[in-house]
């Protein structure tokens, strides 16, 4: 009778164990799923983020053309904000914001936060000409005109940026500005 006890007790542990088992199983499953979700909605509340930015330089930047530029408001042939373009053997890239004027181009790069590595692949593009080309032939004979954007940009950046020609425009006051007008 006591080995019996003892094996029905052990039946019941194992029973409880393999629930046990299940249900972990099942919560790791779910836990997954969950940080997965997490991780897509701060993705997206990244991205969000990133284009609210934009939408800060976006209205700023035909009133920067003209200040610092002679860029007129009304000569501007074309504002693109958010284009998708694929170059001549090249991978589709996003351009932010592009202001065309009948003798210059402003080309701009916004990012929610002024990285080192965001304002070495803008100076990457900017450096090479032929790659703005490639992706707008169009351009060719227009002076380019870069400007990296954040809502803030650190001095070593700016000072980088500086370096290589690309003007810094961020938060001044109480509107976006350039902030090394003296290239």
């Amino acid at each position: 009778l006591m080995i019996q006890n003892l094996s029905y007790e052990v039946s019941r542990t194992q029973i409880t164990v393999n629930n046990l088992s299940l249900e972990m199983r099942e919560f790791k499953n779910e836990m997954r799923l969950d940080r997965k979700e997490m991780n897509r909605k701060w993705g997206d509340l990244a991205n969000k983020w990133g284009t609210i930015v934009e939408d800060l330089v976006y209205p700023n930047i035909k009133n920067i053309a003209e200040k610092y530029f002679g860029c007129k408001k009304e000569e501007c042939e074309d504002f693109i904000l958010r284009r998708m373009k694929k170059g001549k053997g090249r991978k589709q890239k996003e351009f932010d914001i592009i202001a065309v004027y009948p003798d210059k181009v402003i080309v701009n790069e916004t990012k929610a936060s002024a990285k080192q590595d965001y304002a070495e692949q803008f100076v990457n593009l900017i450096k090479d000409k032929a790659l703005i080309y490639d992706y707008f032939p169009e351009f060719k004979g227009k002076e380019i005109i870069p400007v990296f954007a954040s809502l803030e940009i650190p001095e070593n950046i700016l000072k980088y940026l500086t370096k290589h020609k690309i003007y810094g425009m961020a938060m001044k006051d109480d509107t976006m500005d350039i902030l090394n007008p003296d290239l």
